[in-house]
């Protein structure tokens, strides 16, 4: 096998094709997922499964043949490469949300009804009363002590729908509600990919990384749901994306983009803040090293916007209801002893430290009443959310298997990574470690805090699996073409391709 030239550090000033950052691809992709649901819901495509599960099998068959046209002409691109992995991603998401019901397989939804004080106001009920009253909910019970903008948003997508559709039903209105967060996740693969695009490694290794995120369980269920969690993903990743560009550019328009992403992800859930662990630093470190080159001014002005841009936005609903309702600023919902998803009784071991191989494969799903290991119930989750597939048990515990090979393989390759990544450049050798860093002590603080069933879900941090596959590609590209150590590379290759095709195979 010929080998690779060893890897080499790229320059600083890595820029992506502006194509890829065209505010016109985030429009077309917006108009496509609305044009797509409404014309399956006009045909009765819409939550009919069988119909649907054949329209996407037309789909990814029409996508592998024209792969396999550009394969056999040499056109083959990482670019393109990727292109394809992105329309196969966005086939997942906009099939998920027209074969699955508003109801499926949400999260606190509560009450379909708009009286917040006397029904159980979830966030149907949330996105319900701004629809009615065209303003936010006098109480803060439940699910309405989270920040509004996701359902602001949605509620302005029911009550555009309304007008052609009418309100003798409301479910059919509500339903144009899923489109919102489709586009989100459909969006995110957009920004993933500008993202990785300034990245220094080989460009024929992105396309890994792409196949992690566009074939996430997590992200197609999320894209499908009526809650926050889809807005609140997606703009933690602008922040850190974002934070890179800042750091790179030393601008203006950089840092705005920055406070703005910080602003409206923390509109959308509070927990959003957690990013500026990372950005924080990062900003201490500009400042320290602009005042020992004496050249500070310019970074104190860019900071203090950030601070007028940010802070109104992100903070301005926990300070309205610390006023209306003495609600904390970090307020999070508990759970009560009584409540069928409360771990507090069960000692720390059990939770932390209890684990079963076997089980993975043979209880390939969740059971929201006895599963007690948070581990367990990361890895089910991040496959299968809180799911049961019918008649795919057999390969459900088979991907449950190569998911966790591929986790544990993510942690060897950051490690591998990390101890000889001597050309990638620091920022993403080690930045990206302290990322991981941050949200997997979040995730632990959260679940040894507020111990219960629902806190161990992986959906609280889907973007590890992002800065997971980035090692993945990092260690391929360092391992690639070497004897022995070759076979480590191909075996990463054979799992994500088998991951692939399981996903596949529950999903669509």
């Amino acid at each position: 096998m010929k080998k690779n030239p060893k890897p080499t550090a790229l320059k600083d000033n890595i820029k992506p094709d502006g194509k890829w950052r065209s505010a016109a691809e985030y429009v077309i992709t917006f108009l496509a997922v609305f044009v797509i649901f409404v014309f399956c819901r006009g045909l009765n495509i819409k939550n009919n499964e069988q119909l649907s599960f054949v329209i996407i099998l037309i789909a990814f068959g029409a996508l592998a043949f024209y792969a396999l046209w550009l394969y056999s002409k040499g056109k083959m691109t990482a670019e393109k490469a990727i292109g394809l992995v992105i329309a196969a991603g966005f086939i997942l998401r906009i099939g998920y949300m027209v074969y699955t019901h508003m109801f499926t397989r949400g999260h606190d939804l509560g009450t379909f009804s708009a009286d917040v004080h006397k029904d159980w106001p979830g966030h149907l009920g949330y996105i319900y009363y701004i629809f009615q009253n065209n303003s936010l909910p006098d109480v803060n019970t439940y699910q309405l002590y989270h920040p509004p903008l996701y359902h602001i948003s949605a509620a302005l997508m029911v009550k555009f729908a309304s007008i052609f559709v009418g309100t003798s039903n409301m479910q059919a209105p509500f339903e144009f509600a899923q489109i919102v967060n489709c586009f989100v996740s459909c969006a995110m693969l957009l920004t993933v990919r500008n993202f990785i695009s300034e990245l220094d490694i080989d460009k024929k290794f992105l396309p890994w990384i792409m196949l992690v995120t566009a074939f996430s369980p997590t992200l197609i269920q999320m894209g499908g749901r009526l809650n926050n969690d889809m807005f609140a993903t997606f703009f933690m990743l602008l922040c850190i994306v974002n934070t890179y560009r800042w750091y790179s550019k030393r601008d203006m328009k950089s840092i705005i983009y920055l406070a703005l992403s910080f602003g409206f992800g923390m509109m959308s859930k509070i927990s959003c803040g957690t990013m500026a662990l990372f950005t924080g630093p990062v900003m201490l470190y500009v400042l320290y090293k602009d005042f020992k080159n004496k050249n500070v001014k310019n970074t104190v002005i860019q900071l203090a916007a950030f601070a007028v841009i940010c802070l109104p936005l992100g903070l301005w609903y926990p300070i309205r209801n610390l006023i209306m309702f003495n609600q904390p600023l970090t307020y999070v919902l508990e759970m009560k002893p009584s409540d069928y998803v409360y771990r507090g009784n069960l000692p720390k071991s059990e939770l932390f430290f209890s684990f079963s191989l076997p089980q993975l494969y043979t209880q390939p799903f969740v059971d929201i009443f006895k599963d007690n290991s948070v581990w367990m119930t990361l890895l089910r989750t991040s496959v299968f959310g809180e799911a049961t597939f019918e008649k795919k048990e057999i390969v459900a515990g088979i991907l449950n298997i190569v998911n966790l090979v591929i986790s544990v393989g993510s942690l060897a390759a950051m490690v591998f990574v990390l101890i000889k990544g001597k050309k990638i450049r620091p920022r993403y050798r080690y930045g990206l470690f302290a990322l991981w860093l941050i949200m997997m002590a979040s995730y632990i603080q959260f679940n040894y805090a507020y111990p219960a069933f629902c806190t161990a879900h992986f959906r609280y941090i889907p973007l590890t699996s992002l800065i997971g596959s980035i090692y993945i590609a990092y260690a391929m590209w360092l391992l690639s073409g070497k004897k022995y150590k070759n076979y480590i590379y191909i075996a990463f290759m054979i799992c994500i391709c088998l991951w692939c095709l399981l996903i596949g195979i529950i999903y669509a």
